[in-house]
């Protein structure tokens, strides 16, 4: 018994500690956040922290005091100004002569002060609470299946469109607004709001705005940011304790300020590519149905369409730095890979027809989908032999 209530006071701790971490915004490096989603995996962690929030939304309903109108409180001072006046002050001063007599020990003294203060204390947390325009949860998550676009409008009149295959977690405080991006891309429209920033943390970096729109596309290996309009800030997701980041260490790049019609790339391994300019139909035509690509590695590319396949593209890795200009239909991307063979020196191998349509040997078919019998895999083509 004794152990049991040991636990469930530990529970209510822990609850409010994280409910008070989330106010502050210290939950905003990735060790801290993925700390924080174990911990809401239980369901008794998770009915905990829903009481906390309850709790608060119920202090915020509470009716807020009135004001009374100027003429009464003319009338009091007036009346304050002769004491005598009317019975209801008489008695007033009366008690006021009466607590005058209470003995003045320094013991007396000390708790009426600690009472007065006691209260006052209590007094200033609820008056805190009732003036916090706070809604805060566990947070929710937001995703999309490959092929689908979705946009979904937030709780503080912003917006975000998600591409295909993407997944984000949404969280708001009264401090500031937190999304983390797991994988895919997004355009966010942010709703203007100076005193809770908008952030989005995508890999080691968060990318974070008052009021913009802004496009974040996460990859395999880096980040790509472009604004379109508006300005942000790109900032590196603090370094948890106990984090190594290797023998050779990269130096963390400082505070980014990105303006619209700019692009940023930072790496996994906090790097920055450098900025540069970009136009807002390439960047953000895959909202419409087109990916358009200016000099952009060969898996970048893949990885986009990758969200917008049901089949798994497998990319050879001597083929992920061929450079691409064009464009691919979303709706087209078995007809755009079929047809790759003839940018690059390239073999297509479509799993599921059991053939190489380049006229590659079966053989290289057989061995290639043997590991995923519906996938679609890319080859560099081996040199032909005299």
């Amino acid at each position: 018994m004794n152990e049991e209530r040991w636990t469930q006071e530990t529970i209510a701790r822990q609850a409010t500690e994280k409910f008070v971490d989330y106010e502050a915004g210290d939950l905003i490096d990735t060790e801290n956040l993925a700390s924080w989603e174990r911990w809401l995996d239980s369901p008794d962690n998770r009915a905990e922290y829903s009481s906390v929030v309850k709790l608060k939304h119920a202090i915020s309903a509470l009716p807020r005091p009135t004001q009374p109108p100027d003429d009464a409180l003319t009338g009091d001072f007036a009346s304050l100004a002769d004491p005598f006046a009317t019975p209801e002050t008489s008695r007033l001063v009366k008690r006021t002569w009466f607590l005058g007599r209470f003995p003045r020990t320094p013991l007396a003294l000390a708790a009426v002060w600690a009472g007065t203060l006691a209260i006052a204390v209590g007094l200033t947390f609820l008056v805190y609470l009732w003036n916090q325009d706070f809604t805060v949860d566990p947070g929710q998550t937001y995703a999309t299946g490959p092929a689908e676009q979705r946009e979904f409008r937030l709780a503080d009149g912003s917006s975000m469109m998600l591409g295909g295959d993407t997944s984000v977690h949404v969280s708001f405080s009264a401090r500031g607004r937190l999304i983390v991006l797991s994988h895919g891309e997004g355009v966010f429209r942010v709703a203007h709001d100076h005193d809770r920033p908008f952030s989005v943390c995508a890999a080691q970096g968060c990318t974070t705005a008052v009021g913009t729109v802004f496009d974040v596309r996460l990859y395999s290996n880096h980040v790509r940011v472009f604004v379109q309009e508006g300005a942000v800030k790109v900032s590196r997701v603090p370094v948890s304790q106990g984090d190594s980041e290797g023998s050779q260490k990269p130096q963390p790049w400082s505070d980014v300020q990105l303006d619209h019609g700019h692009v940023l790339s930072y790496a996994a391994d906090r790097r920055t590519t450098g900025l540069d300019t970009a136009e807002a139909q390439d960047s953000l035509s895959w909202t419409t149905g087109t990916l358009i690509y200016k000099h952009r590695a060969l898996q970048e590319v893949i990885e986009d369409i990758q969200r917008y396949s049901q089949q798994r593209i497998h990319l050879d890795a001597a083929a992920r730095q061929l450079s691409y200009s064009g464009l691919v239909l979303q709706t087209q991307i078995e007809e755009w890979l079929q047809g790759l063979h003839q940018v690059f020196p390239v073999t297509v191998v479509d799993c599921r027809i059991h053939q190489d349509p380049q006229g590659g040997s079966a053989s290289t078919t057989s061995g290639l989908c043997a590991s995923d019998s519906k996938g679609i895999f890319i080859q560099i083509q081996e040199p032909t032999r005299s």
